[in-house]
């Protein structure tokens, strides 16, 4: 019948695991695991569904006792509570697919209540995770038996539910999967006590109690201790089986070690070449990152100075409407000053040649009074339009007001010099004669002003002018307190007086004027301090463009301003030059690092190659450099390691069958019978059976056949006392058969005693005894003894040359695995040491590292030249619309200047306050001064 076999292990809502199966390899299963991982949970899930009988289930001391966590038992290694806990075994049974399980459930602690199950039918597609779990839309569960069996049905299965474990004990015998029923305590115990060494290791319970019964028990008998040396020395001869067998399971466990080591090794390699692969492609990502990087650095620090620029902008655009505003004002005031100037210049003009119409009208009208004075009238309103013109630049609707009224009095000049000309009767008197006619008109009326002068101080009181005179002097030395001019020069010097105070009038009525001039030339000055403090940062000195005016200074800005983007511009081509060579080297460098990882491959597939050919020509006549040498020598290893498995089978074959000579011979024997044995002690006799014991273990059947009852005699020396003891003595056994020391015994073994039959007759004096051979003699103890050291012996021997034979197919093993690496790289040999080819590429990723380095070195150049240039470039900017401020007029002594004379006003309008009368007498008797009375 075809062996069951485990083919996975599942543990449902276990301490640490929802959901798990482990799958058992054909030969060997291993759990590693760091202390309280879950080894011994995994074993004690087997152990349950092998074994769910409660009453054997002991934990305490299974497994790691240095593992950590409280509860070693079932209980406090079950999971979730309230939910059932599960442990499933997955079999194998004649192909056919079949699952045993163990539903356990929590009481109270630390009762744990099985429930034992077994699922038939199932086809090899079905998952288990589908049967033991209940998959909801908020995850899975732990399912109950009912939803097992449910979820079974659906799948076409079988499910069978034991009350019983006896039940479920005969089930698992019934299906082959168990070798007995279990029905009974002993098997169950000694099941128990087989998983419980198989689990913990070591040696057996049984075989420990009775090494410790044979060391330290006391025994009263020297045969009762014989007896159990005897059954000692048997189990030491099983402990050596179980050596012998440990031996051979270790063999097995070092070759799964050592396919384990191969699997490790391609695993390692395998991940070297990922690692490999996976950095190539972090050094191929890492410039990209670094580009990546830098690209956002750059756009980081263009956005900053974008926003900066912005704001900087915006602020110079406030500055600059407001600049605009004032400029535009500024514009339209110098337009109206400009105009005014013109019509001023025009009016000095108009007034001189008013001046000499007004003298001409004067001379002709002389005699005429009323004319006289209309012309003086005249006079006086083109000196007041005169003032006013001089001082109407602030306002200009006065000034075109004036300019009206001047053009109105041009109108009466022209019409006058008409009259003039018909007064004088020159027709053809022009403007450029009128300073001659003048000149004439003057003399004739200085005459006749002096006549006139005379007739008049004639005809007037004396005393009249007199006075008049006198408050013209004294209004005068008001006004002047300098009196010491002639009266030649005292008219000119009242003229003087009088115009003086008038200026001083009118510059007090431009008071308003003036504190919007100073207004306007403190913020001039203001500007123009900033504008020459950052010519002087900008390097720009004033001194040198004292001699440059301000178009000439915009220009040497302008042209500085397009020095530095022509700059910029220049380092913005070369940054390109660089990118484009970046983007060159950075292909090149993919390329070299691609070809290094092949080169790398290479080497260490050369290197393992060159190093793998160096161990095996130490221990092969001729290592192979070709894949034909290779596969010769493969097929070599695999003849000798064929022929030593071959060894190995016949010889484990001859020692199985030795040991099993051995335990028939060492059993062979029967124990002797404790009663006997006291009564030859106390009747100082011998045991007829001692004197066979050297006998043939073939002869010593048919010898104690031949003896009969007198197996068990005992010989004496004395019949008679012999008798009388055995009498006295309170002896068990029925019979005693007595033997003379002398007495002949018919018991030589014929020589053909394998011919001879089972029944050995033998004559006695009542007739004949006929006696079955046994197939056990117990007599030949001796001859047993040295057959058994003879058997072991050769077991020795046998697993000795095992033992050399495991070596050499270590041996060969190690050698098998070094071609079969060789296998895998000899092609690497023919394509020669790589190292050159990997130094040369080193070499030339060195060449390109370095010139990443310098570029990024003249990138840094750059945008720290690119930084300072848009500082410089915006401070220019920022001087370009003040830079005609950097030169001269000194904007802030102008308002000093003003400002000073702001300070003068009050003390001016005060002083015209307190001069007015003084200054009104002057202006009315001021023709008096042109000759004292």
């Amino acid at each position: 019948m075809t062996r069951a076999r485990i083919t996975a292990l599942v543990l449902v809502n276990w301490k640490g695991v929802f959901y798990e199966r482990y799958l058992f390899d054909r030969h060997v299963t291993a759990l590693e695991g760091a202390n309280g991982a879950g080894k011994t949970t995994v074993m004690i899930g087997a152990y349950v569904a092998l074994l769910p009988d409660m009453s054997k289930l002991r934990f305490t001391n299974l497994g790691e006792t240095a593992a950590t966590g409280g509860d070693r038992g079932i209980y406090g290694r079950l999971g979730e509570p309230g939910r059932p806990s599960y442990t499933v075994l997955e079999l194998d049974v004649a192909g056919a697919r079949m699952v045993a399980g163990v539903r356990l459930t929590r009481l109270a602690e630390p009762t744990v209540e099985p429930t034992a199950f077994l699922i038939t039918g199932l086809t090899p597609s079905v998952p288990l995770s589908e049967l033991f779990l209940v998959r909801q839309l908020d995850g899975d569960h732990v399912p109950e038996l009912d939803d097992i069996r449910k979820a079974v049905e659906r799948v076409g299965g079988i499910m069978e539910t034991f009350k019983a474990i006896k039940d479920y004990f005969a089930a698992l015998f019934e299906h082959g999967i168990s070798p007995m029923r279990l029905a009974e305590e002993e098997p169950r115990s000694k099941l128990n006590e087989m998983l419980r060494t198989s689990m913990t290791g070591g040696i057996s319970r049984a075989l420990t109690s009775e090494l410790r019964g044979f060391l330290l028990r006391e025994e009263s008998g020297l045969s009762d201790t014989l007896t159990r040396m005897r059954a000692n020395l048997d189990a030491c001869a099983r402990t050596r089986n179980e050596v012998a067998e440990s031996r051979h399971l270790e063999r097995e466990i070092s070759a799964i070690y050592e396919a384990g080591m191969d699997m490790f090794t391609a695993a390692v390699h395998a991940a070297r070449a990922a690692a490999d692969e996976a950095e190539g492609d972090v050094e191929r990502a890492r410039p990209m990152l670094d580009g990546a990087v830098r690209a956002e650095r750059e756009l980081t620090d263009a956005l900053a100075t974008f926003e900066a620029r912005r704001a900087d902008l915006d602020a110079r655009l406030a500055t600059a409407r407001t600049d605009l505003t004032s400029a535009t004002t500024e514009r339209e005031r110098a337009v109206a000053a400009e105009g005014i100037a013109t019509r001023l210049a025009a009016l000095e003009t108009e007034l001189a040649a008013l001046t000499e119409v007004e003298a001409a009208a004067r001379a002709r009208h002389v005699a005429a009074t009323s004319e006289r004075t209309a012309a003086r009238q005249e006079r006086t309103r083109a000196m007041a339009a005169l003032e006013r013109a001089a001082h109407g630049i602030a306002d200009l609707q006065a000034g075109l007001d004036e300019l009206v009224r001047r053009a109105h009095a041009h109108r009466q000049l022209v019409r006058r010099l008409d009259d003039a000309r018909r007064a004088t009767q020159r027709p053809s008197l022009v403007a450029d004669d009128v300073g001659a006619v003048i000149a004439e008109l003057d003399t004739e009326r200085d005459r006749l002003e002096t006549e006139r002068a005379r007739l008049a101080r004639d005809a007037r009181d004396i005393a009249g002018r007199r006075d008049e005179y006198a408050r013209a002097l004294a209004a005068l030395a008001t006004l002047d307190g300098d009196g010491s001019s002639s009266d030649a020069t005292t008219h000119a010097r009242a003229r003087s007086v009088l115009a003086r105070l008038a200026e001083r009038e009118a510059t007090l009525g431009r008071a308003s004027d003036l504190a919007r001039e100073r207004q306007e030339a403190e913020r001039l000055a203001t500007r123009q301090h900033a504008a020459r403090a950052l010519a002087g940062e900008l390097g720009i000195v004033t001194a040198q463009l004292a001699d440059t005016s301000s178009t000439e200074t915009s220009t040497l800005v302008v042209e500085e301003l397009a020095a530095l983007e022509q700059a910029q511009r220049e380092r913005a081509q070369a940054a390109a030059t660089r990118r484009d060579e970046a983007a060159a080297d950075r292909l090149r460098e993919a390329e070299l690092r691609a070809r290094l990882a092949t080169v790398d491959d290479r080497l260490a597939r050369w290197q393992l190659a060159t190093a793998t050919v160096q161990r095996v020509a130490t221990h092969m006549p001729a290592a192979p450099n070709t894949r034909a040498e290779l596969g010769a020598a493969r097929d070599q290893l695999a003849r000798e390691l064929h022929a030593l498995g071959d060894r190995r089978t016949r010889l484990e074959a001859s020692r199985e069958e030795l040991t099993q000579r051995a335990a028939a011979v060492a059993h062979g024997g029967t124990n002797l019978d404790p009663e006997l044995l006291r009564l030859r002690d106390e009747l100082g006799g011998e045991l007829l059976a001692s004197r066979f014991e050297d006998v043939d273990l073939a002869a010593a059947s048919w010898v104690e056949a031949r003896l009969g009852p007198l197996t068990s005699a005992l010989i004496v020396e004395d019949l008679d006392a012999a008798v009388t003891a055995v009498e006295q003595s309170k002896r068990q056994a029925a019979t005693v058969h007595l033997v003379r020391p002398d007495a002949a015994l018919p018991v030589e073994p014929p020589d053909n005693l394998d011919e001879l039959s089972d029944d050995v007759v033998s004559p006695e004096p009542y007739g004949l005894r006929i006696t079955r051979r046994l197939p056990r003699p117990s007599l030949g103890r001796r001859a047993r003894e040295r057959q058994v050291r003879e058997l072991h012996d050769a077991i020795e021997r046998d697993a000795r040359a095992l033992d050399e034979i495991a070596v050499r197919a270590a041996e060969l093993a190690s050698w098998r695995r070094d071609l079969d690496v060789l296998d895998t790289c000899i092609d690497a040999l023919s394509l020669g040491d790589p190292t050159t080819e990997r130094a040369t590429l080193e070499r030339d990723l060195a060449e390109l590292a370095a010139r990443h380095a310098a570029r990024d070195e003249a990138e840094r150049a750059d945008r720290t030249l690119d930084q300072r240039a848009r500082e410089r470039q915006d401070r220019l900017r920022r001087l370009l619309p003040d830079v005609a401020l950097v030169e001269p007029p000194d904007h802030a002594a102008r308002a000093a200047n003003l400002a000073a004379i702001e300070r003068t006003l009050s003390t001016t309008a005060a002083e015209l306050a307190r001069l007015a009368p003084a200054r009104a007498t002057l202006a009315a008797h001021i023709d008096s001064l042109r000759q004292p009375p």
